[in-house]
């Protein structure tokens, strides 16, 4: 059944919304709300809080680190953290590594890098060399074999598993939480909350495989 209603909605997300989450859902919602238009905008957690507080995004899905009264955040999903490497690094077939054994390594710095200060119990990694704040450039880096990144498992685009090594990082296991974020003063429109039913159904399925 169609639903005419018309109007738009901007959400924000983190790569890992982008490529395992929004591609599922969008043809089913586009499906049942052919009149609403649809902006995503991709960027880092930090970005994203900052969007939703200036009300340039109806809802963000990202990380969510520092308490602010205006923002509501309910947990969407959760996945590991690991280190990422080329399938042909001496470290790619490792079922596991502990934090000291990431630490001596020449890592590349990135977003997640820097969000794992947040979690009281993950170690301080070293201030990294290089430093890219864009996904696209980092997992171009990796896939050519120019060292490796602590990220999220789902960090990884599905088209990048061939070339790309994810290895759980134990003793402790860190899990990052992305959430469902939104100003709590604001109250979606439906087609919005369809979109967030959508996209919680779709974070279910990853769940159980």
């Amino acid at each position: 059944m169609v639903n005419n209603e018309f109007g738009s909605i901007t959400l924000a997300c983190v790569p890992t919304a982008a490529t395992h989450l929004i591609p599922e859902v969008l043809p089913q919602f586009i499906d049942i709300y052919p009149g609403v238009d649809l902006r995503l905008l991709d960027d880092n957690s930090r970005s994203i809080e900052r969007m939703v507080l200036a009300e340039e995004a109806d809802f963000g899905i990202c990380s969510h680190f520092v308490e602010d009264g205006r923002l509501t955040a309910d947990l969407i999903m959760e996945d590991e953290y690991g280190l990422v490497v080329n399938a042909t690094h001496p470290l790619a077939r490792r079922r596991s590594l502990r934090w000291n054994e990431v630490m001596t390594l020449p890592l590349l710095g990135s977003a997640a890098h820097q969000q794992l200060a947040y979690y009281a119990d993950a170690p301080s990694l070293p201030t990294p060399h290089v430093f890219i704040s864009n996904m696209i450039s980092l997992l171009s880096l990796l896939e050519r074999g120019m060292g490796a990144a602590v990220l999220a498992r789902l960090a990884i685009p599905p088209h990048y598993e061939g070339q790309l090594r994810f290895v759980p990082i134990v003793a402790p296991r860190i899990q990052r939480k992305l959430v469902l974020l939104k100003l709590a003063k604001r109250s979606l429109s439906v087609p919005a909350r369809h979109l967030v039913d959508l996209i919680r159904a779709r974070a279910n399925s990853l769940r159980s495989k």
